[in-house]
């Protein structure tokens, strides 16, 4: 499993079959800023529980959900003793969440670059290569961190030789808030700030021209179809075959509670 949030196994169910703005206002955002390291161990167990029963013995997880910073070690421990392979993305919010600029109250998720980035490599130096986990790190997506963010995330995945990961071109917000914050299309600011590249994986890529399709090859990057998230919240289909005729690598994901 390729892309997933462990986090909202707790929430599986509320809210179903509604699309992605109305879930994440009505539901994901009043719960989450409440959760605590404690539903972090528990919502772990449980997807690992899940996994094991479904035959999947390896999970790729974005975890940003840091309303405290020990949520993402106790998940951690939590797949560690389920013995699940896990690759665990700490993830980078230092604007928004889903492009919402949220008071503290409201997503106390979001944390300034130098908390984020400090609290991530001492994350790295703890659980990486530790029993079943590996790390990796990822901003949300173009929408949510910063642009400087966004560059140091490749820049240390590159040094310490471990995958960069972040949403893109998932859904049209995105292409909207790239071309208002930096004039162009998501892919085209990927590339042109060099976060493309071989240990890259862009998360869902349904918004893509035949010449992005082609820059994801050229640059050996990687990308997770999400097949049930698209289109339970209705983000579109995904160029999966184009994709595959191009030579790009496609995994597979679940991704979070809303699908």
């Amino acid at each position: 499993n390729c892309h997933t949030h462990l986090y909202q196994a707790l929430i599986e169910g509320i809210g179903y079959d509604m699309h992605f703005e109305p879930w994440n206002w009505r539901f994901l955002f009043p719960i989450v800023s409440r959760m605590s390291s404690h539903h972090s161990y528990r919502s772990t167990r449980l997807a690992a529980l899940e996994m094991i029963k479904t035959g999947t013995t390896t999970i790729c997880d974005h975890w940003y959900m840091h309303t405290d910073f020990n949520n993402i070690r106790e998940a951690s421990r939590a797949l560690n003793e389920a013995g699940v392979r896990g690759k665990i993305i700490y993830g980078l919010l230092d604007e928004s969440f889903a492009g919402e600029p949220l008071s503290e109250d409201q997503m106390t998720m979001l944390h300034s670059r130098e908390e984020l980035l400090e609290d991530f490599h001492k994350y790295h130096k703890e659980w990486n290569n530790k029993g079943t986990i590996t790390t990796a790190i990822g901003a949300g997506s173009t929408q949510d961190a910063s642009e400087g963010l966004l560059i140091e995330s490749k820049q240390i995945a590159d040094r310490l030789g471990i995958p960069m990961s972040t949403h893109v071109a998932g859904w049209q917000d995105i292409l909207a808030s790239s071309y208002s914050k930096y004039g162009m299309r998501d892919v085209a600011f990927t590339r042109s700030r060099g976060l493309t590249g071989e240990n890259s994986i862009f998360i869902h890529t349904v918004w893509l021209s035949p010449g992005e399709i082609n820059d994801l090859a050229e640059t050996r990057t990687g990308v997770v179809h999400c097949p049930a998230a698209n289109s339970q919240l209705g983000y579109g289909i995904a160029p999966v075959a184009e994709m595959l005729q191009a030579g790009v690598k496609v995994g597979l994901g679940t991704d979070g509670a809303g699908s």
